[in-house]
């Protein structure tokens, strides 16, 4: 039964995990036993077994509870009932390495982030402001291209943005900007595939397709 809740996940997802692990579309009760599964090892004292439901822990946090402000690892760890915010980040970490997943960042030694980035983009802050981070993500491309910006990974370039103003303060940080430069990316190199949300959803079925007319007309 230890296994009970990422089994039924994998089982879903043919067997396998899927990156980036939003794809795994992990469904509402199986985010609160992944919550139940963490607290419940740390409790026993062998969190340690579970460094995959940590790793899908922390980007099903960044898209279902992320809220606006500054996350953290503390952010993360208290939303799963757990003390130590270093313990549980080191499992998350781990199963990074054992899945030699991407890690952001100019140094690639972002390993918070690009955890909290697996996730795609922070549904319940974005769906607080919507119009504003449309607004914002059209504006950014078009920014960016004029700057002729190709080191994707450099966010540091949104600091010198205009487009800014258009995200509520709550927003404007590194992972919002280092997300948003995903989708920019996507849709000037024409790669589906690393959006950080699902196409088929009529929303961002709209939003790419709004981003796309931009580019055409540019």
């Amino acid at each position: 039964m230890e296994y009970t809740t990422l089994a039924q996940i994998m089982v879903r997802n043919g067997g396998k995990i899927k990156f980036p692990l939003w794809k795994l579309h992990v469904q509402e009760q199986e985010y609160l036993d992944l919550k139940d599964t963490l607290s419940a090892a740390y409790i026993r004292g062998n969190l340690e077994m579970y460094t995959r439901e940590a790793a899908i822990f922390y980007a099903e946090w960044w898209r279902r509870e992320y809220n606006g402000g500054t996350p953290s690892k503390e952010r993360v760890a208290r939303a799963a009932g757990i003390d130590d915010p270093e313990l549980l980040f080191k499992q998350a970490k781990q199963a990074m390495h054992g899945w030699k997943c991407k890690v952001y960042g100019v140094n690639r030694h972002m390993y918070f982030y690009s955890l909290l980035l697996q996730g795609g983009l922070p549904m319940k802050q974005i769906q607080s402001s919507w119009g504003n981070y449309t607004n914002f993500l059209e504006r950014a491309m078009m920014e960016l291209i004029t700057r002729g910006v190709s080191n994707w990974e450099d966010t540091s370039i949104f600091e010198t943005l205009d487009c800014v103003k258009y995200l509520p303060k709550s927003f404007q940080n590194e992972c919002i900007y280092n997300v948003s430069m995903q989708v920019v990316r996507s849709i000037v190199e024409d790669k589906s595939d690393i959006l950080p949300y699902d196409i088929k959803e009529e929303r961002f079925k709209k939003l790419n397709t709004s981003l796309q007319k931009d580019i055409f007309s540019s």
